[in-house]
C-alpha cells in the first residue's frame, strides 16, 4: 500500500475529501474516492460536498441514533468506529452541522451541555452563535390557533345553523343558504386537512396555508355577497360601505400572512417532512 492510500485509509471522509478538493481534484474523482472507503452513492456524495465547504446532512453516513434517542452514550464503543470524530477518534460521528458542515459526536455535544443532536442539525457552536428559529412558536403561533381552532369552530357553528334553518325556510331563502352550508363544509375540511398537515410539520403545510388564507379571503366576499342576496329577499339592503371594509381587513390580514408563510426563516426551518 503507497504512503497515499494509507493516509486516504486513517482520514475521515470529510478530512479526505477536503484533502482532495485541496489538491484539485475533480468532484466524480473524490466521490470515487469516498466510495472506496465503503460509503454508497448518496453517502459519498454528501460527504463530498462537505469537504467542498458545502453545509450538508449525512443521515447514512453519519447513522444518527442521537436523533431518537434522548440520552448520548456515557462511554465510547469498544471497537474503533468506521467513521470517527476528527476532534475524538475514539467516538463514531452522529452528526455534520447543517450550518458548518462541521462533523460531531456524542462527546462534542456532552462537552457543550446538549443531551441530543439540536433539532436545527447543527454544531453545538452554531447553535450557540446562530440558533435557527424552527419549530411552532413565535408569530406561526397565531395561524396555528386560526386553522386548526377558529376556522374549524366558527365553520361548525355556521353548519349547524344552516341545518336547523333548511326545514322551517321557504324555496326562496333555500339557495342562499345552501350555498353558506355547503362552502361552510368545504372550508370546515379544508381547516382540517391543513391543520393535520401544519401540526405534523409537512412541507405541503405552507401551500396548504396559502391556500387557507386564501379561503379566507374567498369566505369574506361570500359572506358580504351573502348579505346582500339575503337583504334583496327581506327588502332591508346592506350598506356597502359596511362590507367594503369586511372584505378589506379580511384581504389585508391573509395577504400578510400569505407572505409570512412564504418568506419566514421560521417557516422554512418547521415545515421540512416530505
Amino acid at each position: 500500500m503507497s504512503t497515499e492510500e494509507e493516509a486516504a485509509a486513517t482520514e475521515t471522509p470529510y478530512a479526505l475529501a477536503k484533502r482532495l478538493h485541496a489538491q484539485g481534484v475533480v468532484s466524480t474523482e473524490v466521490e470515487r474516492a469516498l466510495r472506496a472507503l465503503g460509503l454508497d452513492e448518496e453517502e459519498a456524495r454528501i460527504a463530498a460536498r462537505a469537504g467542498r465547504g458545502e453545509a450538508g446532512l449525512a443521515p447514512a453516513v453519519l447513522d444518527a441514533p442521537l436523533e431518537r434517542e434522548p440520552e448520548l452514550p456515557a462511554a465510547p464503543p469498544s471497537e474503533a468506529p468506521a467513521h470517527p470524530c476528527p476532534a475524538h477518534l475514539e467516538w463514531p460521528v452522529v452528526a455534520t452541522c447543517g450550518r458548518c458542515g462541521k462533523f460531531i459526536c456524542a462527546r462534542c455535544l456532552t462537552e457543550a451541555g446538549f443531551l441530543r443532536v439540536p433539532d436545527s442539525k447543527q454544531c453545538p457552536a452554531c447553535e450557540v452563535r446562530a440558533p435557527q428559529l424552527q419549530g411552532i412558536s413565535g408569530w406561526l403561533v397565531l395561524p396555528a390557533l386560526h386553522v386548526a381552532v377558529v376556522a374549524p369552530l366558527s365553520s361548525l357553528a355556521g353548519i349547524g345553523q344552516d341545518a336547523m334553518a333548511l326545514p322551517k325556510i321557504s324555496a326562496a331563502w333555500m339557495p342562499p343558504v345552501l350555498v353558506e352550508l355547503l362552502f361552510n363544509a368545504a372550508y370546515l375540511s379544508f381547516s382540517i386537512y391543513a391543520a393535520i398537515a401544519f401540526f405534523q410539520k409537512k412541507q405541503r403545510a405552507v401551500n396548504l396555508m396559502v391556500g387557507f388564507y386564501a379561503l379566507v379571503m374567498i369566505s369574506a366576499v361570500l359572506s358580504v355577497g351573502l348579505g346582500e342576496w339575503i337583504g334583496s329577499l327581506t327588502g332591508n339592503k346592506v350598506t356597502g360601505g359596511e362590507g367594503g371594509v369586511q372584505v378589506g381587513r379580511a384581504f389585508g390580514s391573509s395577504l400578510i400572512w400569505i407572505a409570512y408563510f412564504l418568506q419566514s426563516k421560521r417557516v422554512k426551518a418547521t415545515f421540512v417532512v416530505p
